[in-house]
C-alpha cells in the first residue's frame, strides 16, 4: 500500500494565504501580526484568527509574537476550565505537563500509581478520573502508541513550560 508523502512545512506565501483565509475581511489589517506568529506553526494562524474574529484578541494584543502564542495556548487550555475547577488547577496542569513530557505513554495501573506519587495526587483512581476528564474535553488522545496531549502545539508548549521558568532558565 503506497504511503502518502509527508507534509512539508508551509512557506511564507502559504502561511499568508492561510492567515488571509482565516481572518474575517474587517480584520485583514492585522494579517502581518498573525503571520509573524504563525510562520513555524499554522495552527497558531487558525486559532489566532478565531480569537481575533471573535474579539478575544485585539490589535494591542498582537504586537508581540510571544503574546499571540501565549493567548493561543491559553485558549486551548480553556477547554480544561471545568476540569481545573473540579480537580484543581495545579493537579490538572501538572498532569498535562507530565503527559506532554512523557507521551505517548501507556496509562496502565503502574503508571497511574507512579504518576499519583510523583505529582502528589491522592491515589491512582483520582489520576484515572483526571485523565478521563481531560480526555472527554479533547486534550488527550489515545492511540496504539499510548496517550499524549493534543494538539501537538499545546503538548510542546506544556513540555517547554515544565522545563523552563518565565525567564527561559
Amino acid at each position: 500500500k503506497p504511503r502518502p508523502e509527508p507534509m512539508k512545512p508551509l512557506n511564507g506565501e502559504q502561511v499568508m494565504t492561510l492567515v488571509d483565509a482565516a481572518l474575517k475581511p474587517r480584520f485583514l489589517h492585522l494579517r502581518q501580526y498573525l503571520y509573524a506568529a504563525s510562520l513555524d506553526c499554522p495552527l497558531v494562524a487558525v486559532i489566532g484568527a478565531e480569537l481575533i474574529n471573535s474579539g478575544a484578541l485585539v490589535e494591542s494584543d498582537l504586537r508581540e509574537v510571544a503574546d499571540v502564542r501565549t493567548r493561543v495556548f491559553a485558549s486551548l487550555l480553556d477547554d480544561a476550565r471545568d476540569v481545573r475547577a473540579k480537580f484543581g488547577a495545579q493537579e490538572t496542569d501538572d498532569f498535562l505537563r507530565l503527559i506532554a513530557l512523557l507521551g505517548p505513554i501507556k496509562l496502565d495501573g503502574v503508571f497511574l500509581e507512579k504518576a499519583a506519587a510523583f505529582l502528589g495526587i491522592s491515589g491512582a483512581d483520582r489520576v484515572s478520573r483526571l485523565h478521563d476528564a481531560l480526555d472527554a474535553v479533547g486534550l488527550l488522545l489515545t492511540t496504539g502508541a499510548g496517550t499524549r496531549v493534543t494538539p501537538d502545539l499545546l503538548s510542546d508548549h506544556l513540555a517547554y513550560d515544565a522545563c523552563y521558568d518565565a525567564t527561559g532558565q
